[in-house]
């Protein structure tokens, strides 16, 4: 799974993109938009929640997963416990 998001300026018009590659399946792609005010964080954020709930609800649930993203405000902020997600 490899998730991305930026926004303009890191402040606005943000989005996210999500990709996730499964042995024998078609690739999914996911798309969604932040909106006038969204920083690049919260954009990250997106990406990494819409990814493990979109993996949580495949239909064959993997075994495993790895999650490429790079973000390291968003996963220091998981885990110190108190995500501000």
């Amino acid at each position: 799974v490899f998730t991305n998001g930026s926004a303009e300026n890191a402040t606005r018009n943000g989005g996210c993109c999500i990709y996730i590659r499964q042995p024998n399946k078609p690739l999914i792609t996911i798309a969604i938009p932040g909106g006038d005010v969204c920083s690049n964080y919260r954009a990250e954020a997106q990406a990494l929640l819409t990814a493990t709930e979109t993996v949580t609800q495949l239909e064959t649930i993997p075994k495993k997963v790895v999650l490429l993203i790079d973000s390291l405000s968003v996963l220091q902020s998981l885990a110190s416990g108190n995500p501000e997600v």
